[in-house]
């Protein structure tokens, strides 16, 4: 598994955890999302690293951050190291943890974080 999608796992239980489930599904949810946790904040802090040294800072060398978070670059070339950079930061190997765990399908999902769940949650439909 790729760091990427730990991230974007964790994103989407998120999105899901809005959702309320069965005492034995929401405990399965929080378990994933905690081990998931780490990865998430490991590349949140990762991702300022690689900004701070490729973006624009001020003269006491802080990243200046434009609207919505976001950052200009230095130069051309710090944008393409960035984002060298942040590829392989999003494609590096990571561990993968004891999954996918097994829940009731929820009322409503979207897209993005069914896919998102895809390597660490099988829905199961109620009957």
């Amino acid at each position: 598994m790729i760091l990427l999608q730990a991230v974007t796992a964790y994103m989407a239980l998120g999105e899901l955890s809005k959702q309320e489930f069965s005492f034995r599904d929401a405990y399965a949810l929080f378990g994933i999302r905690e081990k998931l946790r780490l990865h998430a904040e490991f590349y949140a802090q990762e991702e300022l690293k690689l900004a701070a040294r490729y973006g624009k800072t001020d003269e006491n060398g802080k990243l200046i951050l434009n609207g919505n978070n976001t950052f200009d670059f230095k130069d051309k070339e710090g944008a393409r190291s960035y984002n060298e950079k942040k590829r392989e930061l999003a494609c590096m190997e990571i561990k993968e943890p004891d999954f996918p765990v097994e829940i009731a399908a929820p009322s409503k999902i979207s897209p993005y974080a069914l896919e998102a769940l895809a390597l660490f949650v099988r829905f199961k439909e109620e009957v």
